[in-house]
């Protein structure tokens, strides 16, 4: 352990002074216009209640309810039956529908209900976490085998900086792409690994993306599961490992493959290796760290700013532990050289590394100033920081149906926070404090600071909407400490109430959240859709081919990107009338301007407008059109 008690709960008045904070942050929905003040209070509430609840009782002497052992033993084939349920429906419908999508939920609900209600001795935690895999490997590669190009927005620079490099057989390839692109050119790991799958299985870039980086993510759950043994035991570790699977930045990730991605399996891996230091340091893990540290900066640069900050709270538990405050600490193991080399490595990377005309450390460090002094003040940030896109899209919505998607996507992560304070405070307690618990409590308040709340201030530049993943994981492992606590140490009644919500209502949410779903939203007026048909890709292809090179057209946002990005034409968000009428001479309608959620300028604000083929090609000839693609000129 590295603490002691010094003769007062920190933890109880940890929870107490939590719960106090969120009273008082229940009016802050008043001053910030934002969904998390909205729910975030509440979960705080909540947490510090359940635990307060928790530690006035004794170990109650009736334990939570469990299932038959025969129930158990058909479970695994209703897993399996209704994942090739999901394969057949996908397949069929071609994307993934509504019913898919709670399915996959129902089946989430099935490996939960294995974790969390079976006996010790039917707990086979080998066959759930092939459950959990399956299940993993169903939800990724049935939407990205079910969507015609990539999902996402900066995935089409990154495949064609893959293709260029392909192709040209250097990396200097990468310097004939814009400047915003060329950072890449010392973080290439990325695209290395796609070429060189590509090489090897000769197989597209698309395919070899798939099957390197898109097979690679259905595993980072077992990392999950590894990290998350050495806390505690099998079946609280599984349950850790399904709650990060099943997550909707988990998901996120492994569709929009892209750097990030793949720093998301360095991080899980580094945190699972220094974890392993904090508690028995061994040569060969030191090794493998610093491998894992080295290669952070050559693949994103967010991937190791995320990792820059895990360490540094690792060293200031470190500093605090040594000095007795506030716990007594024991004998731990130095991570002060760690830091060091992690530190090192970044600053000489991003030194050298070509941005926007000059070297992305000076570069980023200017606009960071720029932002710092040309920030109004607090709370700028008017909506959800973990997708700039869909903040636009909650702009222009109203309504109760809007409103319900808009809590719908954001339960998943409330259910997160609320079990990660509830393991927080359990670690608090002196007894139970060590070395690697106070970094998790640490570090994900210090990246939760990151993602939510730094962008308040209008400095956005951290890119938050990428920390939520990072964030996921220490969180998940503090999370299932805390259900823990609470199964054994809570009234039955209590726990087992909490954990039926845990086991219903989270894989449903989370599976239908618009970020785990970018590729087809269940909700299509209220989330944006990031995947696209093939019509609307071969559109994008064709209207590059037969407008001239310096006639830009224009259309809704995303799918404007995907012209930039590809390299195909110059094209530009168009701006709506009040009428419903596209101004602008050449226009792309596609079939979902008219019922999704399209993004148009309108009265010089972003907003979801739908449009219908009226209102983009009235008054003008049709030069193309392939049955959901449409390009119209003014004659």
């Amino acid at each position: 352990m590295a603490g002691q008690p010094r003769g007062w709960r920190i933890d109880r008045v940890a929870a107490v002074v939590g719960a106090v904070v969120g009273v008082l942050g229940l009016p802050l929905r008043v001053v910030v216009t934002h969904l998390y003040a909205d729910v975030l209070p509440p979960a705080l509430i909540l947490a510090c209640l359940l635990y307060l609840l928790a530690t006035r009782r004794t170990r109650p002497d009736a334990g939570l309810p469990t299932l038959p052992t025969v129930v158990l033993r058909l479970l695994p084939a209703a897993v399996f039956l209704a994942l090739a349920a999901v394969v057949v429906l996908t397949t069929y419908y071609g994307r993934r529908t509504a019913p898919v999508l709670l399915l996959s939920g129902g089946v989430g609900t099935l490996v939960l209900i294995q974790i969390l209600f079976a006996r010790r001795e039917d707990l086979r935690p080998v066959a759930v976490l092939v459950q959990l895999l399956a299940l993993a490997a169903v939800v990724r590669l049935a939407a990205l085998t079910t969507t015609a190009g990539v999902i996402g927005v900066d995935i089409w620079t990154h495949v064609e900086l893959a293709r260029a490099v392909h192709d040209a057989g250097t990396l200097d390839a990468m310097l004939e792409f814009p400047s915003r692109a060329q950072k890449y050119y010392t973080a290439p790991l990325y695209h290395l690994l796609v070429v060189t799958t590509s090489i090897l299985a000769r197989v597209p870039i698309r395919v070899a993306l798939y099957l390197s980086l898109g097979v690679a993510m259905v595993f980072v759950p077992l990392v999950i599961y590894t990290t998350a043994r050495l806390f505690i035991g099998p079946r609280w570790a599984l349950a850790a490992a399904a709650l990060y699977a099943i997550s909707d930045q988990a998901v996120r990730w492994s569709l929009v493959l892209i750097p990030n991605s793949l720093s998301l399996v360095g991080f899980l891996v580094g945190l699972y290796l220094l974890v392993r230091i904090m508690m028995s340091r061994t040569p060969r893990d030191v090794v493998l760290l610093s491998v894992v540290i080295g290669a952070n900066p050559l693949i994103h640069q967010v991937g190791a700013f995320v990792m820059f900050v895990f360490l540094a709270s690792a060293v200031a538990v470190q500093l605090l532990l040594a000095a007795d405050v506030p716990y007594r600490s024991d004998a731990m193991h130095d991570s002060t050289g760690v830091l060091l080399f992690q530190t090192g490595m970044m600053t000489f990377v991003w030194s050298i590394t070509p941005y926007r005309g000059g070297r992305f450390l000076g570069v980023v460090s200017a606009q960071f100033a720029g932002r710092l002094r040309g920030s109004l003040g607090l709370f700028t940030l008017q909506e959800r920081p973990t997708d700039a896109a869909a903040a636009e899209a909650a702009a222009g919505a109203s309504g109760l149906i809007d409103t319900l998607v808009a809590y719908i996507d954001v339960s998943g992560f409330v259910l997160v926070v609320c079990v990660g304070i509830l393991g927080s405070l359990y670690v608090l307690n002196g007894a139970r404090a060590s070395h690697a618990t106070l970094t998790f409590v640490l570090s994900s308040v210090a990246m939760g600071t990151f993602a939510l709340v730094i962008p308040l201030f209008g400095v956005d530049m951290f890119l938050p909407g990428r920390w939520f993943a990072f964030l996921y994981a220490p969180m998940a492992v503090l999370g299932v400490l805390g259900l823990a606590y609470l199964a054994t140490s809570a009234h039955p009644r209590v726990a087992t109430v909490c954990l039926l919500v845990v086991v219903v209502v989270f894989p449903a949410t989370m599976l239908v959240a618009g970020d785990a779903t970018r590729d087809a939203p269940p909700f299509s007026e209220h989330q944006l859709r990031f995947g696209y048909t093939e019509s609307e890709v071969a559109g994008v292809h064709t209207v590059g081919a037969i407008v001239s090179a310096d006639d830009p057209v224009w259309t809704d946002s995303p799918y404007a990107t995907v012209f930039r990005r590809t390299d195909s034409h110059l094209a530009v968000q168009a701006a709506v009338t009040e009428d419903g009428r596209v101004a602008e001479n050449r226009v792309v309608h596609r079939g979902y301007q008219t019922d999704g959620a399209p993004l148009f300028v309108r009265n010089g604000t972003v907003a979801v407008r739908r449009v219908g083929p009226r209102g983009a090609c009235a008054d003008r000839d049709v030069l193309y059109a392939n049955g959901d693609v449409t390009l119209c000129v003014e004659s």
